[in-house]
């Protein structure tokens, strides 16, 4: 009887794509949260909503619509609340116009072959709530500001295909690919 055994005795390079992920996370995803942010763009190519005049009101300054109790009756009136001083005067954007949420975004590694874009924890969880939805008395606004757009993702994929062209017509150059042998 005849036996016939294969074994893998091919060596596969490893390749350490770190590099190209982190250059990807900050120069072409956060590049366009922050242009996204910038022009009131969302990252399904739509329009961010703008806030609620009372929200601006509260944001920058004025009187707000508010209701109280005088003598046992619910009565509607104006509070006059202050403006935040760093933020210009009639701003209803102050994350933004501080630069506050963009500078809350960055990347890290999360592992092998792998990096994560994420914001700050102090940005985090207001950014969730922004971007699940708050219900106004117009409606659902969904401020989709945080995330992969359409241009990001082709961006990111042109840079790949221009990189692994590189390395193929100039493959003396293999260690800019971080090429391990297994």
């Amino acid at each position: 009887m005849l036996k016939i055994t294969v074994k893998n005795n091919v060596k596969f390079p490893t390749i350490d794509l770190k590099p190209y992920l982190f250059h990807i996370a900050d120069q072409i995803i956060i590049t366009d949260l922050i242009l996204g942010i910038d022009n009131q763009r969302s990252i399904d190519g739509g329009m961010l909503p703008n806030n609620e005049p009372e929200t601006v009101m509260k944001k920058a300054g004025g009187y707000v619509k508010k209701l109280y109790t005088k003598g046992g009756k619910q009565r509607k009136g104006f509070e006059k609340v202050k403006a935040n001083i760093l933020v210009p005067l009639g701003s209803g954007r102050p994350l933004v116009d501080t630069g506050k949420l963009i500078s809350s975004f960055y990347s890290r590694s999360g592992g092998k072959n792998k990096v994560i874009v994420s914001i700050s924890s102090g940005r985090k969880e207001i950014g969730g709530y922004l971007q699940g939805g708050i219900t106004t008395k117009h409606g659902l606004k969904q401020y989709l500001f945080f995330g992969i757009s359409k241009n990001a993702e082709e961006g990111a994929l042109e840079y790949m295909r221009k990189e692994i062209q590189n390395a193929i017509d100039n493959p003396k150059q293999t260690m800019e690919w971080n090429v391990k042998e297994a």
